[in-house]
């Protein structure tokens, strides 16, 4: 850890992420049945003062550390003397942790019950702790009314099945793409109704007698187990019940063997065969390369085989997340998780028949942009899970459904085949400029691929009306798109286009979404050198890939807009690749991948991580990674991937 800008790494399972650091655990998270987001947050703190440490008599440091995905083992030392060994692996809710002693001096571990994170949505409260045989479990409560949240957060997380009983608006309808969100019911207001009613538990429980002690009024807790043999087992487990938090726990202690070697099969895959790329002189990338399927796979829900946003902390089940994250999943013969992941949203979607943007923890649809890019990434994506595993039977069988989607995106768009709406990203649209009747350039270029992906499915199928349809629309986008969104002034394209054809000045990478398959990057090639040029003068930068250019208007209305974000490198790296091979001029194509090629191997030397959200507007450069989001974030690990 100690040559680490970010001196900690994360091991997860389904539901569960774990963080060392070198001096203890610093950082659990739980994704049970809490709100989503931050409040699977449940243990938070320092990496000098953790929240979890191991002592003999004075506190250990954690050496010579080396981890999966999902395991990790290391030494415990006091001063230079070793005390103990650690082998630790995640499953399901829980961490076990397997210390054998190597003498039988007195051995400890100690929790801070002032870890426990209360910054969440709603107002949780833990208690003491209640002992029970050889264990100690936490009980967490949070609460809130759905009228003081209306008040706070307007429709943030509300499930859009509730909309129309709380905002009186069609059953269809999710208020969020609304420009003004409707009153909520005075009826609701006036309620005592319950957004949030959740309690969680947290059990430390051993495989012996353990005693539990506390001094003062120390929020420090030491439990120090009875040392009847070599070893000691230990495992802190997560439940949506008391009873389920120490059963769970000590099913785990019990059966730890067989666990392992289940987990071990699962990955094993990855280990024996990693995935590789070929580079000179760039061992770092190569090795965080390799490592990316193995994370992604962990990240994977064990209910939905959905994967969460990251294999590190918060927690989200995003539409589009999934979607990019399966592309990449062939690249590892992953075939059966891209089937698993098109099924799953397919069967999940609103009632209108749209791909939802995110889920809920119960998998109902929180929000849903009634037919996007999301849309068209799905028809994009089915098309290729079936090609490349010669799957027509699965085609054949989801046909009707991504017809169904195909029909949705062809009623939102305009006379040029430009899908009206304010689109699906980033998170604050409204800030961006964009709105109800706009027309943005990632939409509409999504649109186009999913048209010609259509037309070729449709011909396959002899199903000649929606084929003649999809050739119609993408040959009409194609005709007019760089007409109405490329920026003759800047060089680049434009974000959206409003209802009367004027441009919204602002120039994100995620505008060029169209250029995600080799089908929608003829869009560009009409004014590919001067895009080139525009990405590499302003997206380009010596820490990273920036999202929109330093000069403008929008690069402070949210967090990626001035960070390294890595799934937007697969448009900038792309585009100037294409753009300087067509002028020949190889030298800066091949200074613009071998500078990307430098930062991936930064990236790994200070994080052991593929990172999002690196901040890159501070004076120090290096100061500036001190600042970024998630480790392990699923798209942006499948962006460097496919980068």
């Amino acid at each position: 850890f100690s040559d680490m800008t970010l001196p900690c790494n994360w091991i997860t399972d389904s539901n569960i992420s774990a963080c060392f650091c070198e001096k203890g655990l610093c950082a659990l998270d739980y994704h049970g049945n809490q709100p989503v987001s931050r409040n699977a947050r449940m243990i938070k703190s320092g990496f000098d003062n953790p929240a979890f440490k191991f002592k003999s008599d004075i506190p250990l440091s954690i050496t010579q550390y080396m981890a999966t995905s999902w395991a990790c083992e290391f030494d415990l030392y006091k001063k230079d003397i070793q005390k103990a060994r650690i082998y630790s692996f995640t499953y399901e809710s829980s961490i076990y942790m397997h210390i054998e002693l190597y003498d039988h001096n007195r051995f400890s571990v100690t929790f801070d019950t002032d870890s426990f994170y209360t910054n969440v949505h709603g107002n949780i409260s833990w208690d003491k702790g209640k002992e029970k045989n050889n264990s100690i479990v936490f009980k967490g409560i949070n609460k809130y009314l759905l009228s003081d949240w209306l008040n706070e957060k307007g429709a943030y997380l509300i499930p859009v099945k509730e909309h129309r009983r709380i905002f009186k608006t069609q059953d269809w309808i999710d208020v969020n793409n609304l420009d003004i969100l409707p009153l909520p019911d005075e009826d609701i207001i006036r309620s005592n109704e319950l957004f949030i009613d959740n309690a969680c538990y947290m059990a430390i429980h051993c495989n012996s007698q353990i005693k539990i002690s506390k001094s003062g009024n120390s929020n420090i807790i030491e439990l120090t187990p009875k040392i009847s043999e070599s070893y000691i087992d230990l495992c802190i487990s997560f439940a949506d019940s008391f009873e389920d938090s120490i059963s769970n726990a000590d099913y785990i202690i019990r059966n730890s063997k067989a666990i392992e070697n289940m987990q071990f099969s699962r990955y094993s895959r990855f280990l024996s065969s990693p995935l590789s790329i070929q580079t000179d002189n760039h061992s770092d990338t190569e090795h965080l390369i390799s490592c990316i399927p193995m994370y992604i796979e962990s990240a994977k829900q064990k209910d939905s085989s959905m994967t969460r946003a990251s294999s590190s902390s918060y927690y989200w089940v995003w539409g589009w997340d999934n979607l990019v994250t399966a592309f990449e999943m062939n690249k590892w013969n992953d075939y059966e998780g891209q089937k698993n992941i098109i099924s799953f949203i397919l069967e999940h979607r609103w009632i209108d028949g749209s791909v939802p943007h995110r889920y809920d923890r119960n998998y109902d649809v929180m929000q849903t942009m009634h037919f996007c890019s999301e849309d068209a990434l799905m028809i994009t994506l089915a098309y290729q899970y079936c090609k490349d595993s010669e799957d027509l039977d699965f085609l054949k069988k989801i046909y009707p459904d991504i017809k169904q989607i195909w029909n949705g995106l062809l009623k939102k768009a305009d006379s040029k085949g430009y899908i009206i709406g304010p689109g699906f990203y980033p998170d604050n649209l409204k800030a961006l400029g964009r709105h109800e009747n706009s027309r943005t350039a990632m939409e509409t270029g999504t649109f186009y691929t999913a048209a010609r992906i259509m037309e070729q499915l449709a011909s396959l199928l002899n199903d000649n009306t929606i084929e003649k349809q999809a050739h119609d629309v993408h040959t009409n986008i194609e005709k007019n798109y760089i007409d109405d969104f490329y920026n003759t002034e800047h060089g680049t394209i434009a974000d959206s286009i409003n209802e009367d054809g004027s441009q919204n000045n602002t120039f994100p990478l995620y505008a060029y979404m169209g250029a995600y398959t080799n089908f929608g990057q003829i869009l560009f090639m009409k004014k590919i050198e001067q895009i080139a040029t525009f990405i590499n003068q302003n997206a380009i930068h010596p820490m990273g890939i920036r999202v929109l250019p330093l000069y403008d208007k929008n690069r402070d209305t949210e967090s990626v807009h001035h960070s390294w974000y890595p799934h937007w490198d697969i448009y900038a790296m792309k585009l100037v690749r294409l753009g300087f091979m067509i002028t020949k001029d190889y030298k800066r194509s091949s200074a613009a991948v071998n500078h990307y090629l430098n930062l991936t191997d930064r990236m790994w030397k200070n994080y052991k991580a593929a990172m999002e959200l690196l901040e890159l507007d501070t004076a120090d450069y290096i100061e500036g990674w001190k600042q970024h989001g998630q480790a392990w974030n699923c798209n942006c690990s499948s962006g460097i991937l496919r980068t």
